[in-house]
């Protein structure tokens, strides 16, 4: 009976089942059991479930779902959340009194127990309880199957539980000022009896209790009920039931009956009951609450009701003698402790008058006030009370002794008390006599009893209602009907089930015999027991597992759920969960599971659904296991492939950090590589580098023994392998490429056969052109990672003249002096170097020279070619040839695509029109043992203009010239004269900036002749070239200008004449002088002649023209 908050699940020897919350915010269990009779513990987050059989179920984090969910059972009880709090709850969290806000204070105590009950505090210790035992808000209160146990509360409410029940008191906070409170209670199981005190006597929602299959909100009530079965009674006032869904009904009739119907979701009305059947019904609890049990039931002797009693009641509020009607079995027995009082606690007050009024009270008692029988072996009821009771047979004892009957009679005992004072001291009376005269009487024989199918064993049925007038202890047998056991009756005459009750098996009913036996006379009496046919949950009879191959086809079966039901409702089914990928379907109808796409046994090799079977009302669940196979249906894929690293002409190894083949279903054993072909080296394992391998495995690559071997190719692309791969079912992986980068070592370049060779320089040539590195070397050094490697100059020959080199940074040609092996001047492929003989030498002329790579050194600087890999080991030498060449003039050819040497400048020149080149655009200067000349005269013949015309060197061509190192000497008008040493095609080049220009406004007509002579370096001169020139000149209209005073001026016909004052002017019209005399007082004349005659052109004053002579 006790309870827990923290609960080691191993204790539970491995029958525990987790249960899932469904979709709709439920979770069934898998009995009733589970429910009623279940230990309710928590472990962590976790709901723990223990039936009594040690069944276990788990509802996986419960106390962390919001909101929490409800759990049913497959006959509609259900453990609401607040059921669950009321009995797993941990901590005192109310007070008796709201005007209190200090420690905890009891809210009543027990007024009378029997049998075994205990009650458990809200820290999770237990005590054992006797009269008088505190009773706490948070408190819960159980008995064994044959115990009971009444308690009283400080607002003068009785609340009375027994056959195996469980009672919590939720919260009860009362204040006596105003005599109103709340008080809440939950009744897990069992038949219990309450009896409204100021609480609730006004509204049904202040006092509520809680079942598994409904609740109860009371009004100034008395009732009584059965939490197990769901029948509740209402005795005195109304009561309000709430049933499943919202549904409600009032039962406000004396003995009026219902019962809730959590499977159906309905609340039943049964009806109004007699006396009979509440004594039967209510037995149980009788005996701790027979002033409520007299009222209710009623007492049709009362004459009988004290006669085996000596000595007088207690006065109201004392205790009763040992002997006396006081006495109560659940009193303190010789050996026991009493209650020990509450510290702080003073019950006084609120209980005494309590227990007085229910010891007193005529709703409490007979007619007389006295206090109806109790007691083992006691009737609760006399015979004349039972309505039709079956007819009972006696039988004559056979021996006449017996054990003594309990007093006949006890009167409550105030809990003020028990708590508050020392029990007073009590005396054993001497051994009663014993009477036996008469057979026990059974009031309510032939009773008809119903009890649902698959009631828990120990489940109470019924009582037999049985009194001795002699007071003798009464025994109780079934003698007859009791197929297989089904079962059992108890010291008290309540039936219980001991075995199945199954209404489809067959046997829907019982017919019991019983015997009654006062120790002498036996009394039997039938019972009839029917089974009421409960709406049972499917129930599965299929396998919890099955496999299927990840290469089975989409709708392969699965598995097939399969369950019965009792009632042989047709089934429907479906997956609950465990299906989020979707990948099994269900046939509602047949059970059949099926893929739905093909399984993959990478992704999931093992799928937990939770299969549901339905029978329309109850749902079932059972966890599947579906387990996938393995198998070999993927192809290798490329994981990883990076270039690896090697050194020029070593190896590296291959590792799986840079190729790496993945295949799901294959060891890296079996994943082989085969190789297809090699680039700059091959494959093999570092075992044996020397022998090419073409296959291997992805476990040799992650061990690290592949490698690859590198050629020596100097490149650091363009090495590596090509290769397939290939698992045991023969999935390829199609042609994949593994590249290796180089890196390069500097090779030594290396001199080879040949001989190095220059062009001839010709005797006396003071400027040769030169000649690349390149085109002296090229096809005797190599190099590996140089394509065109340049030279280490060591030594140098200069007895016949210097070898130059060609500085492109100054730039400029430089001589080579002071080189040797340890301090060689380095030339690049592309630098030019060149041979200038001595004057008149003839001959030969060497330099030495070694390989170089350049990747050391500076270009036009020294090295030492001693050390370092960037030079030749052996070196060579390079020969040039001077040859002796004739003497001869330079030739000057104006034009060469005309025939001869002169030119003919095309369309001459015209007045007015601008320069002309002299010269055609191919000019050309020639000389068969000079490349320079040293001079040019340029000369116009005759120059019959005088200093109007003139020979022109354009700006461009003066900073040639200077450039180039020529000076130039220009008189200003027939010629021009070059200086300094140039090359043939420099002094070529200057022609074409020479120009001939005319600026007189009637130059002289005909040819002018420009003479050219070219002188070289041996100072030989070319033959006179001459270019000739046309001078056209323009008959055009002149405006001839006179000063003050006597002038000459000079023009033709239509010029026009500006006289600037008077005087006499001769005008030259080409004809001779003629002469013009004007007298003039203003300012200018301007004078047309044109055809002999003068026209005044614009003066504006007085004057006069006077000897116009010959005018034309």
């Amino acid at each position: 009976m006790a309870r827990a908050d923290n609960f080691d699940i191993s204790s539970a020897d491995g029958k525990a089942q987790t249960i899932t919350v469904s979709s709709n915010g439920t979770a069934q269990v898998p009995g009733a059991e589970f429910i009623s009779h279940a230990e309710i513990l928590r472990d962590g987050q976790d709901l723990i479930l223990q039936a009594p059989d040690g069944s276990t179920v788990i509802i996986a984090d419960y106390f962390a779902m919001e909101p929490a969910p409800m759990i049913t059972a497959p006959n509609g009880a259900v453990l609401t959340p607040e059921l669950v709090q009321s009995f797993v709850q941990s901590a005192h969290a109310q007070y008796a009194n709201i005007d209190q806000a200090s420690d905890a204070s009891p809210v009543g105590a027990v007024q009378e127990v029997k049998g075994e009950a205990t009650v458990t505090r809200t820290d999770g210790s237990t005590e054992k309880i006797v009269v008088g035992t505190a009773i706490f808000e948070g408190d819960i209160v159980e008995t064994d199957a044959s115990g009971a146990v009444n308690i009283v509360f400080i607002d003068e409410t009785s609340f009375a539980v027994s056959e195996d029940a469980r009672l919590a008191i939720d919260e009860y906070v009362f204040d006596p000022g105003s005599e109103s409170g709340t008080s809440n209670f939950s009744v897990l199981r069992g038949v219990f009896v309450y009896s409204s005190g100021l609480i609730g006597r006004d509204d049904p929602d202040d006092v509520e209790i809680q079942t598994p299959v409904g609740s109860i909100g009371i009004r100034g009530t008395t009732l009584g009920g059965n939490a197990t079965t769901g029948e509740i009674t209402v005795f005195e006032g109304a009561i309000v039931l709430r049933g499943p869904g919202g549904v409600e009904m009032t039962l406000a009739i004396p003995n009026q009956t219902a019962q809730f119907n959590p499977q159906g979701g309905t609340i039943d009305m049964v009806g109004v009951k007699d006396a009979a059947a509440i004594g039967q019904t209510f037995a149980s609890v009788g005996v701790v609450a027979p002033a409520f049990f007299s009222a209710f039931v009623g007492n049709t002797n009362p004459t009988e009701t004290n006669n085996n009693t000596t000595g007088s009641p207690a006065p109201a509020g004392e205790a009763s003698p040992a002997n006396g009607p006081g006495t109560n079995e659940a009193e303190t027995a010789p050996g026991e402790e009493a209650a020990a009082p509450i510290p702080g606690a003073d019950l006084s007050m609120d209980l005494a008058g309590t227990a007085d009024a229910f010891a007193n009270s005529n709703d409490f008692g007979d007619a007389a006030g006295t206090t109806p029988p109790t007691g083992s072996g006691s009737a609760l009821a006399s015979p004349s009370s039972v309505s039709a009771p079956a007819p009972t047979t006696s039988t004559a004892p056979a021996t006449t002794t017996s054990s003594p009957s309990a007093p006949a009679a006890t009167e409550p005992v105030p809990p003020p008390a028990a708590l508050n004072a020392t029990p007073p001291a009590t005396t054993t009376p001497p051994p009663a006599p014993v009477l036996n005269t008469a057979a026990p009487v059974i009031g309510n024989g032939g009773t008809a009893f119903l009890m649902p199918e698959n009631s828990i064993n120990g489940s109470a049925v019924g009582a037999v209602l049985a009194t001795d007038v002699d007071g003798n202890s009464l025994t109780y047998a079934i003698t007859g009907g009791n197929t297989a056991g089904a079962f059992t009756i108890d010291a008290t005459g309540t039936l219980r089930v001991s075995g199945p009750l199954d209404f489809e098996s067959g046997t829907t009913s019982y017919n019991l015999t019983v015997d009654v036996s006062d120790g002498g006379f036996t009394t039997q009496a039938n019972y009839t027991i029917n089974i009421d046919n409960i709406n049972e949950g499917p129930v599965f009879t299929s396998g919890t597992s099955s496999t299927v191959s990840e290469s089975d086809p989409a709708n392969t079966l699965v598995y097939t759920a399969v369950a019965t039901d009792p009632e042989l409702t047709t089934l429907s089914y479906s997956i609950a969960s465990g299906n989020g990928s979707g990948l099994f379907l269900i046939n509602t109808a047949t059970g059949e599971v099926r893929l739905d796409v093909p399984a993959d046994y990478e992704a999931a090799s093992v799928h937990t659904l939770v299969i549901e079977a339905s029978d329309g009302t109850n749902v079932t669940q059972q966890s599947v296991t579906i387990n996938i196979t393995n198998t070999d249906d993927e192809a290798p894929a490329v994981g990883l492939n990076l270039p690896t690293t090697v050194f020029e002409g070593s190896n590296g190894t291959i590792t799986a950090a840079t190729l790496r083949i993945d295949d799901p279903d294959t060891a890296p054993a079996d994943v082989l590589f085969t190789v297809t072909g090699n680039t700059m080296g091959y494959v093999a394992f570092n075992s044996a580098p020397g022998a090419p391998i073409t296959n291997f495995t992805q476990a040799d690559i992650n061990a690290g023994i592949v490698i690859f071997v590198h050629d020596g190719s100097p490149s650091v692309t363009g090495a590596g392998f090509n290769f397939t791969v290939t698992d045991p079912a023969s999935n390829v992986l199609a042609s994949q490429t593994f590249n290796v980068d180089v890196t390069l070592i500097n090779d030594r370049p290396e001199m080879g056969a040949g001989t190095a060779v220059l062009t001839d320089v010709v005797q006396n040539d003071t400027a040769p052109a030169g000649q690349s590195v390149s085109s002296i070397v090229n096809t005797i050094i190599t190099d590996e990672e140089t394509a065109n490697p340049g030279i280490a100059v060591t030594a140098v020959d200069t007895t016949n003249g210097t070898w130059e080199y060609y500085n492109n940074g100054i730039p400029g040609w430089e001589a080579i002096t002071g080189v040797s092996e340890t301090n060689a001047l380095l030339l690049e492929s592309t630098s030019l170097i060149r041979f200038v003989p001595a004057t008149s030498y003839v001959g030969p002329a060497t330099f030495d020279f070694v390989g170089w790579d350049g990747n050391t050194g500076t270009l036009y600087s020294f090295a030492d070619t001693t050390s370092g890999d960037s030079f030749t080991i052996t070196d060579d030498t390079a020969t040039v040839t001077v040859t002796a060449a004739p003497a001869s003039n330079p030739v000057l050819d104006l034009d060469t695509t005309t025939v001869g040497f002169d030119y003919v400048v095309p369309g001459g020149f015209t007045e007015g029109g601008g320069p002309v080149n002299i010269v055609g655009a191919n000019a050309q200067i020639t000389d068969g043992n000079n490349a320079n000349m040293q001079s040019m005269s340029v000369t116009i013949s005759g120059n019959p203009d005088g200093v109007g015309e003139f020979l022109t060197l354009s700006g461009a061509g003066v900073t040639f010239a200077s450039t180039n190192s020529i000076a130039v000497n220009n008189n200003g008008t027939a010629g021009i004269t070059f200086t300094g040493s140039a090359a043939m095609a420099t002094y070529q080049a200057l022609l074409s900036y020479i120009t001939y220009d005319n600026t007189l406004d009637s130059p002289n007509t005909g040819t002018r002749q420009i003479n050219i002579i070219v002188t070289d370096d041996d100072s030989d001169s070319s033959t006179v070239a001459i270019s000739s020139i046309t001078i056209n000149a323009v008959d055009d209209n002149d405006t001839i200008s006179g000063t003050a005073g006597n002038d000459t001026l000079v023009g033709d016909g239509g010029d026009d004449l500006f006289i600037a004052s008077g005087g006499v002017d001769s005008y030259n019209g080409g004809g001779g002088i003629n002469t013009l005399d004007f007298s003039a007082a203003g300012a200018a004349i301007n004078v047309s002649i044109a055809a002999g005659t003068i026209t005044n052109s614009g003066y504006g004053g007085t004057g006069t023209f006077t000897n116009i002579q010959n005018i034309k």
